[in-house]
């Protein structure tokens, strides 16, 4: 029983593996300014429900690189993400009611 749990684990590890490498390859393009790939890039994982692709793309939104700057489109993926646990976003919400952005 012990075995079985232990290789649903790694399965489980291995079919993410390929997520986090996205989400990185998307967090790179954004880090030498392809902003528009690492849109494309990000877009399916952050549909899929992935927090910390919904926070890069509500980070895009928000300056406007790669999309136009659309403030409501930032809260949307920005409120997702944090719903999803990402505390990063959950801040920046924070940050953008203070300041009131948008």
């Amino acid at each position: 029983m012990r075995s079985c749990r232990l290789a649903l684990c790694l399965l489980l590890l291995a079919l993410a593996a390929p997520a986090w490498a996205d989400v990185a390859a998307g967090r790179a393009l954004i880090e030498r300014g392809s902003y528009e790939q690492a849109f494309y890039e990000l877009l399916p994982l952050a549909e899929g429900q992935d927090a910390a692709a919904q926070y890069l793309l509500g980070g895009l939104y928000l300056i406007g690189r790669g999309v136009p700057q659309d403030p409501d489109e930032a809260r949307k993926w920005l409120t997702r993400s944090a719903h999803n646990g990402h505390a990063e976003a959950a801040m920046a919400l924070g940050d953008i009611a203070t300041r009131g952005f948008g």
